[in-house]
Formats: structure tokens, C-alpha cells, sequence
């Protein structure tokens, strides 16, 4: 009497769940021997082609926490903005007016080192103002609202030296004065958006 050989027979050292496993393995990667790692590798990038950055950084030992791109709305445009903006044209147009002035060839030099210490001024005092919940940042705004009538003073002193070139340094006085005056403006802005409890005047 012959005895019957049971179909698919299950390997005496590995278990129903083992081969379970590797029947779905097969099935859901179609690969044809799930101990192979290089076949899995392969059918797990096909898989997920779209973490295959991800996986490269793990795969060299890199982190590979998926961090997501958070979009952020711009600022909205104001009307302080807008003067802000419109103030600090009118003192680049003022000094490059001095700057190319024929009369003004022999201090040349000099003018640009006012325009830019005047510029960085100004972006000083209006990036400190729109923190103005902090105290430093606060004083920071105000020392360089004193600082742009500081030269306001000096340019009108200038100009009246120089009567033939009194209208320029007039000129640029004024906008000085102006976007000091913006400055105090957007500082303020600051602490009104902060609401009634945001800030202690000091």
C-alpha cells in the first residue's frame, strides 16, 4: 500500500505563520523568494516610489523624519507699509540726487558713506519697530528715530552753508524727518496689533 504525499508539504523547521507570511509576501511584492533581501529592497522601492528620498536617507543613515512645507500667506499690504515704503524711496532718490550732483564731485566719497550709514539706519529703526513688544527692540526704534533727525539736523545745517545747494539738503531733511516719523508710526502699529494686555510701556 503506498502512501500519499500531502500536497505543499510545510517544512519541518518552519511553522504555518512562516509560510503564511511568505505566501503573502509573494503575493503582495511579486517577488519570488521573500528571503532575499536585495528582491525585497527592490519591490519595496517600486512600492513606494514616492518616499524613494526617504528611503535613500535611511538608507545612508541620514534622519528621515518627512518634514511637510507649511506655506505661509505674505503681509498684508497697509497703508503704513505703503507711506513706510514711500518714505524710504524719497530718501534714496534725495541722496543719490546729492550723490550725482556736479556741484558735489569733490565730496563724493563722503556722500555715500552717509547713504549708507542713512540706509542701514533706517532698516535698523523699522525692523526694531515691528517688535516693538520687546523693550530692547523698542529702544532700538527710537534710538534710530533720533539718530535720522540727527542727520536731518546736519543736512539742513549743511545746506544752509551752501546756499546754491540748500534745496537738496533741504529736501533730504524733510524725508528724513518723514520716515523717522514712519518708524514711530510702524512701532506703534506693533503695539496695537499686540491688543490692550500685549505690552507694558516702560
Amino acid at each position: 500500500m503506498t502512501q500519499e504525499t500531502p500536497i505543499n508539504p510545510i517544512p519541518k523547521d518552519r511553522s504555518p505563520a512562516t509560510v503564511a507570511l511568505d505566501n503573502l509576501v509573494r503575493r503582495k511584492l511579486r517577488v519570488s523568494d521573500p528571503s532575499n533581501p536585495t528582491e525585497i529592497a527592490t519591490a519595496l522601492k517600486s512600492l513606494y516610489s514616492g518616499e524613494k528620498e526617504v528611503l535613500e536617507q535611511e538608507a545612508a543613515g541620514l534622519p528621515y523624519v518627512k518634514v511637510k512645507t507649511i506655506r505661509t500667506a505674505g503681509e498684508a499690504e497697509t497703508t503704513t507699509r505703503t507711506e513706510l515704503k514711500q518714505a524710504r524711496q524719497d530718501v534714496d532718490r534725495d541722496l543719490e540726487a546729492l550723490i550725482g550732483n556736479a556741484s558735489l564731485k569733490d565730496i563724493q566719497s563722503e556722500l555715500r558713506g552717509w547713504a549708507h550709514a542713512i540706509r542701514q539706519i533706517i532698516s535698523q529703526g523699522v525692523d526694531a519697530a515691528r517688535f516693538a513688544l520687546d523693550p530692547r527692540q523698542r529702544d532700538s526704534a527710537m534710538a534710530s528715530r533720533r539718530q535720522l533727525s540727527a542727520y536731518a539736523r546736519l543736512a539742513r545745517y549743511v545746506g544752509a552753508l551752501t546756499p546754491d545747494l540748500n534745496l537738496p539738503y533741504r529736501q533730504l531733511a524733510r524725508s528724513l524727518d518723514e520716515v523717522g516719523a514712519m518708524v514711530l508710526v510702524t512701532l506703534g502699529d506693533a503695539l496695537a496689533n499686540a491688543g490692550p494686555g500685549g505690552a507694558k510701556i516702560r
